[in-house]
């Protein structure tokens, strides 16, 4: 691996490393050194009255290898970081932030005087945050940040957990009003241009003294339509204690209650982590997945029948081949069932019916049909042929029946 000052690593790289080294671990190495930032920090010899700022910082391990940098200069570099990782049992590191280094050596190499090739710069109204000065001195684009917490100052306590856990323990990058904004800005310009433009959410602590604040108020509405606009998830509303006369407009979002979700699941925190860094799927994208699957069922069914109704037969085979075709249920509407009245008018019908003189008739002539069936038979020259009896008098029977 080639070996360059720690100064020259890319933003992307550091950013990987803050991410793995930031959590706290429990469990120290063989020496006892903690397996996180506190054990790199006390290894590039830094400690003492430094470690209490750097603990308050939102990127601890970025701080540490900044003060390296600074303290050592050119001699801080990516072999000791190695052998400081290997000495923490970090391997895991090692492996994931191995081939960064590498494309951060042979930019280097091509470009040795480092960042200053690739500085941007950034208008002096740009810069609203702390974090924004400091990327300016770094020749790097304004601060983005993961969410902006929306809280008012009877909420300070509950507002403090949320961010203390969220940068702590998830390593997310928050932006807080009081604590990230320049002295001198604009207060209503300034917020409404991190909430527009910068922060990807807005964790919002609802009150009754929130809602009784009418700039708290004004925020709330603009990130609201800040979402509509953008079609996109915006606002992420939270409460820790009980909250009966909730206005509509909190209502109409899924509220993370800080009180039920840890008594009952215990994971409020990984709830609202989960919130803020979830991934948005656009309405384009989201368009098309919709049109293949739409499209993709007809073919899928037309597929299935063919297969289940399209029976090939060899023509000597046919008589020891069963084909068993699907057994397709049909569900049959049952008749209607008749009251007791249409009951007894359909059995005065048949009565009816039964005791007419029609079917008195009709009983007498197919009684002396059946006699007839026994007809005498007379010789003839070519056989025999049946004799006809009584002509006239059936006929005279029938013509009395019909009239």
């Amino acid at each position: 691996m080639t070996n360059i000052p720690i100064r020259c690593l890319r933003k992307e790289t550091r950013d990987l490393i803050s991410a793995l080294l930031n959590p706290k671990k429990i469990i120290p190495n063989e020496t006892g050194l903690s397996r996180d930032w506190y054990g790199l920090a006390e290894l590039c010899g830094i400690g003492g009255e430094k470690i209490p700022n750097i603990e308050r910082n939102n990127d601890p391990t970025k701080k540490v290898l900044e003060l390296w940098s600074e303290k050592n200069g050119d001699e801080s570099t990516t072999a000791k970081l190695i052998s400081y990782l290997e000495t923490l049992d970090r391997f895991d590191v090692i492996d994931d932030v191995k081939l960064l280094i590498e494309e951060d050596a042979e930019y280097y190499t091509q470009h040795p005087e480092g960042f200053t090739v690739s500085r941007v710069e950034i208008d002096d109204k740009d810069i609203i945050t702390f974090d924004d000065y400091e990327r300016k001195t770094a020749g790097l684009p304004p601060q983005t940040y993961d969410a902006f917490v929306l809280f008012d100052d009877d909420d300070i306590g509950f507002a403090t957990d949320i961010i203390q856990t969220l940068e702590g323990q998830y390593s997310l990058k928050l932006c807080v009003k009081d604590r990230d904004v320049l002295g001198g800005e604009s207060n209503y310009d300034s917020v409404i241009r991190l909430i527009s433009t910068r922060c990807n959410r807005v964790v919002v602590v609802v009150s009754p003294s929130f809602l009784g604040s009418p700039s708290n108020k004004y925020f709330y509405t603009l990130a609201q339509m800040d979402g509509i606009e953008r079609e996109e998830r915006k606002i992420i509303p939270c409460i820790y204690k009980d909250y009966p006369d909730m206005p509509l407009q909190i209502k109409a979002y899924h509220v993370l209650n800080y009180t039920r979700l840890q008594s009952a699941f215990g994971n409020f925190w990984e709830q609202l982590y989960k919130s803020v860094k979830v991934a948005k799927i656009s309405s384009t994208k989201s368009n098309l997945i919709s049109q293949k699957e739409t499209k993709e069922v007809p073919k899928k069914t037309t597929e299935s029948m063919k297969l289940s109704n399209h029976v090939k037969f060899d023509s000597e085979q046919t008589k020891h081949i069963e084909t068993k075709l699907p057994t397709v249920e049909i569900p049959i509407s049952s008749p209607p069932i008749p009251s007791s009245n249409e009951k007894l008018e359909t059995c005065q019908k048949e009565l009816k019916k039964k005791n007419s003189l029609y079917q008195k008739f009709r009983k007498i002539l197919n009684q002396k049909t059946d006699k007839q069936k026994s007809v005498e038979e007379v010789p003839t020259i070519n056989g025999t042929m049946k004799k006809k009896k009584r002509f006239f008098k059936s006929n005279k029977l029938k013509i009395a029946v019909a009239n």
